[in-house]
Protein backbone atom coordinates (compact mmCIF):
# COMPACT_ATOMS: atom_id res chain seq x y z
CA UNK A 1 0.00 0.00 0.00
CA UNK A 2 1.42 3.69 -0.62
CA UNK A 3 2.73 5.42 2.06
CA UNK A 4 0.44 8.08 2.16
CA UNK A 5 -2.60 5.64 2.15
CA UNK A 6 -3.49 4.89 6.27
CA UNK A 7 -7.28 3.59 6.38
CA UNK A 8 -10.35 2.08 3.64
CA UNK A 9 -9.31 3.76 0.39
CA UNK A 10 -12.05 5.41 -2.31
CA UNK A 11 -12.77 2.91 -5.45
CA UNK A 12 -14.82 5.16 -7.05
CA UNK A 13 -18.35 6.94 -7.73
CA UNK A 14 -20.66 5.20 -9.74
CA UNK A 15 -23.47 6.78 -11.76
CA UNK A 16 -26.56 3.90 -11.72
CA UNK A 17 -29.84 4.29 -13.05
CA UNK A 18 -32.96 2.07 -12.77
CA UNK A 19 -32.25 1.27 -16.75
CA UNK A 20 -28.54 -0.13 -16.07
CA UNK A 21 -25.25 1.63 -15.41
CA UNK A 22 -24.21 3.95 -17.88
CA UNK A 23 -20.52 4.02 -18.37
CA UNK A 24 -18.05 5.80 -21.00
CA UNK A 25 -20.21 8.93 -21.83
CA UNK A 26 -17.80 10.65 -23.57
CA UNK A 27 -14.20 10.35 -24.52
CA UNK A 28 -13.21 13.60 -22.68
CA UNK A 29 -9.74 12.68 -20.90
CA UNK A 30 -9.07 13.33 -17.70
CA UNK A 31 -7.06 16.62 -16.75
CA UNK A 32 -4.60 16.31 -14.20
CA UNK A 33 -3.96 19.84 -13.90
CA UNK A 34 -7.97 20.67 -12.53
CA UNK A 35 -7.35 17.74 -10.30
CA UNK A 36 -4.19 19.44 -8.47
CA UNK A 37 -6.24 21.36 -5.73
CA UNK A 38 -7.36 17.67 -4.55
CA UNK A 39 -4.00 16.06 -5.01
CA UNK A 40 -2.92 15.18 -1.42
CA UNK A 41 -6.12 14.04 -0.44
CA UNK A 42 -6.62 11.91 -3.69
CA UNK A 43 -2.87 10.07 -3.05
CA UNK A 44 -4.23 9.54 0.20
CA UNK A 45 -7.56 8.13 0.21
CA UNK A 46 -8.13 7.08 -3.68
CA UNK A 47 -4.83 5.55 -4.53
CA UNK A 48 -3.70 2.97 -6.55
CA UNK A 49 -2.75 -0.05 -4.94
CA UNK A 50 -1.22 -1.92 -7.75
CA UNK A 51 2.64 -1.15 -8.59
CA UNK A 52 2.28 -1.91 -12.79
CA UNK A 53 -0.29 1.29 -12.71
CA UNK A 54 0.15 4.68 -11.60
CA UNK A 55 -2.66 6.84 -9.51
CA UNK A 56 -3.22 9.09 -12.28
CA UNK A 57 -3.86 6.14 -14.59
CA UNK A 58 -6.45 5.10 -11.80
CA UNK A 59 -7.95 8.23 -12.11
CA UNK A 60 -8.15 8.71 -15.58
CA UNK A 61 -10.12 4.82 -15.83
CA UNK A 62 -12.49 5.61 -13.16
CA UNK A 63 -13.09 9.23 -14.78
CA UNK A 64 -13.83 8.06 -18.71
CA UNK A 65 -15.63 4.92 -17.11
CA UNK A 66 -18.10 6.42 -14.33
CA UNK A 67 -16.74 10.53 -14.29
CA UNK A 68 -17.66 11.00 -17.78
CA UNK A 69 -21.39 10.07 -17.14
CA UNK A 70 -21.96 11.91 -14.00
CA UNK A 71 -20.59 14.88 -15.58
CA UNK A 72 -22.92 14.22 -18.59
CA UNK A 73 -25.97 13.64 -16.58
CA UNK A 74 -25.46 16.83 -14.49
CA UNK A 75 -24.32 15.11 -11.06
CA UNK A 76 -21.03 16.63 -11.63
CA UNK A 77 -20.16 20.28 -12.09
CA UNK A 78 -16.39 19.54 -13.21
CA UNK A 79 -13.73 17.24 -12.93
CA UNK A 80 -12.54 18.42 -9.67
CA UNK A 81 -16.04 17.87 -8.67
CA UNK A 82 -16.85 14.70 -9.27
CA UNK A 83 -13.43 13.29 -7.45
CA UNK A 84 -14.02 15.90 -4.42
CA UNK A 85 -17.50 14.43 -3.92
CA UNK A 86 -16.12 10.90 -3.82
CA UNK A 87 -13.41 11.97 -1.31
CA UNK A 88 -16.38 13.31 1.02
CA UNK A 89 -18.55 10.29 0.82
CA UNK A 90 -15.27 8.59 1.98
CA UNK A 91 -14.80 10.88 4.63
CA UNK A 92 -18.30 10.63 5.80
CA UNK A 93 -18.69 7.19 5.60
CA UNK A 94 -15.37 6.13 6.71
CA UNK A 95 -15.57 2.31 7.46
CA UNK A 96 -12.58 2.26 9.64
CA UNK A 97 -13.40 4.92 11.61
CA UNK A 98 -16.36 2.91 12.50
CA UNK A 99 -14.69 0.00 13.12
CA UNK A 100 -12.37 1.17 15.35
CA UNK A 101 -15.29 3.05 17.29
CA UNK A 102 -16.52 -0.59 17.84
CA UNK A 103 -12.56 -1.50 18.99
CA UNK A 104 -12.61 -4.08 15.69
CA UNK A 105 -9.61 -2.58 14.17
CA UNK A 106 -7.21 -4.29 11.71
CA UNK A 107 -4.85 -7.48 13.03
CA UNK A 108 -4.15 -10.60 11.58
CA UNK A 109 -6.32 -12.59 14.13
CA UNK A 110 -9.76 -12.53 12.55
CA UNK A 111 -13.13 -10.98 13.86
CA UNK A 112 -16.43 -12.33 14.08
CA UNK A 113 -18.13 -11.69 11.19
CA UNK A 114 -21.42 -10.66 13.08
CA UNK A 115 -19.62 -7.89 15.23
CA UNK A 116 -17.92 -6.64 12.31
CA UNK A 117 -21.38 -6.37 10.50
CA UNK A 118 -23.05 -5.12 12.86
CA UNK A 119 -20.49 -2.27 13.18
CA UNK A 120 -20.58 -1.26 9.43
CA UNK A 121 -24.43 -1.57 9.38
CA UNK A 122 -24.09 1.25 12.60
CA UNK A 123 -22.42 3.59 10.76
CA UNK A 124 -25.10 4.10 8.30
CA UNK A 125 -28.54 5.80 7.89
CA UNK A 126 -29.41 3.38 4.89
CA UNK A 127 -28.78 0.08 4.07
CA UNK A 128 -25.45 -0.76 2.02
CA UNK A 129 -23.98 -3.51 0.57
CA UNK A 130 -20.81 -5.19 2.34
CA UNK A 131 -18.42 -7.45 -0.03
CA UNK A 132 -15.84 -9.71 1.30
CA UNK A 133 -13.36 -11.56 -1.08
CA UNK A 134 -11.25 -15.12 -0.35
CA UNK A 135 -7.91 -15.05 -2.18
CA UNK A 136 -6.68 -18.09 -3.15
CA UNK A 137 -4.85 -19.73 0.29
CA UNK A 138 -6.82 -17.66 2.62
CA UNK A 139 -8.29 -19.74 5.81
CA UNK A 140 -11.13 -17.58 5.85
CA UNK A 141 -13.16 -14.67 3.27
CA UNK A 142 -11.24 -10.86 3.66
CA UNK A 143 -13.26 -7.97 4.89
CA UNK A 144 -12.96 -5.54 1.53
CA UNK A 145 -15.05 -3.33 0.63
CA UNK A 146 -18.50 -1.16 1.81
CA UNK A 147 -20.71 0.18 -1.02
CA UNK A 148 -22.79 2.99 -0.28
CA UNK A 149 -25.77 4.41 -2.36
CA UNK A 150 -26.57 8.36 -2.30
CA UNK A 151 -29.53 10.31 -4.66
CA UNK A 152 -28.42 13.05 -7.22
CA UNK A 153 -28.77 15.36 -3.58
CA UNK A 154 -25.61 13.06 -2.70
CA UNK A 155 -28.18 12.01 0.58
CA UNK A 156 -28.09 8.35 1.39
CA UNK A 157 -30.69 5.84 0.25
CA UNK A 158 -30.79 2.18 0.45
CA UNK A 159 -29.00 0.38 -2.00
CA UNK A 160 -31.74 -2.82 -2.11
CA UNK A 161 -35.10 -3.38 -0.89
CA UNK A 162 -36.22 -3.44 2.39
CA UNK A 163 -36.02 -6.83 3.09
CA UNK A 164 -35.48 -6.56 7.00
CA UNK A 165 -31.93 -6.25 7.25
CA UNK A 166 -29.70 -3.61 8.11
CA UNK A 167 -27.06 -4.60 5.62
CA UNK A 168 -26.35 -6.65 2.68
CA UNK A 169 -22.92 -8.85 2.85
CA UNK A 170 -21.58 -10.81 -0.30
CA UNK A 171 -19.24 -13.90 -0.01
CA UNK A 172 -19.25 -12.70 3.78
CA UNK A 173 -19.28 -16.56 4.76
CA UNK A 174 -18.88 -18.24 7.80
CA UNK A 175 -18.25 -17.00 11.38
CA UNK A 176 -15.02 -14.93 11.38
CA UNK A 177 -13.55 -12.52 8.82
CA UNK A 178 -9.83 -11.44 8.01
CA UNK A 179 -9.24 -7.40 8.79
CA UNK A 180 -5.50 -7.69 8.64
CA UNK A 181 -3.44 -4.19 9.00
CA UNK A 182 -2.01 -2.62 5.74
CA UNK A 183 1.65 -2.61 4.51
CA UNK A 184 3.24 0.30 3.81
CA UNK A 185 6.28 -1.49 1.64
CA UNK A 186 6.84 -0.97 -1.61
CA UNK A 187 3.17 -1.79 -3.22
CA UNK A 188 2.36 -5.53 -2.86
CA UNK A 189 0.50 -7.17 -5.32
CA UNK A 190 -0.37 -10.08 -2.81
CA UNK A 191 -0.71 -10.08 0.94
CA UNK A 192 2.03 -11.69 2.89
CA UNK A 193 0.39 -13.85 4.55
CA UNK A 194 -0.83 -15.63 1.40
CA UNK A 195 1.53 -17.85 -0.98
CA UNK A 196 2.61 -16.44 -4.48
CA UNK A 197 -0.66 -16.17 -7.08
CA UNK A 198 0.27 -17.52 -10.53
CA UNK A 199 1.21 -15.42 -13.15
CA UNK A 200 -1.05 -13.36 -14.90
CA UNK A 201 -2.62 -9.16 -14.05
CA UNK A 202 -5.23 -7.85 -12.25
CA UNK A 203 -8.50 -9.36 -11.94
CA UNK A 204 -11.69 -7.58 -12.43
CA UNK A 205 -12.62 -4.08 -13.41
CA UNK A 206 -15.20 -1.70 -11.83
Amino acid sequence: MPPAVDGWAVHGLWPDAAAGNPYNCSDQPLNATELAPARAALLRLWPEVYADRSARQFWQHEWQKHGTCALAAGDARSQLDYFVRALELGLRYDPGAALRRAGLGPRRRPHGTARLLAALAALLPRRALVRCERPRGAPQPLLSELRVCVDRRWQPVDCYPPDGSAIRAHRCHGATLLYPPLRHEPVPRWPDWLPAPAAGGRTGDS
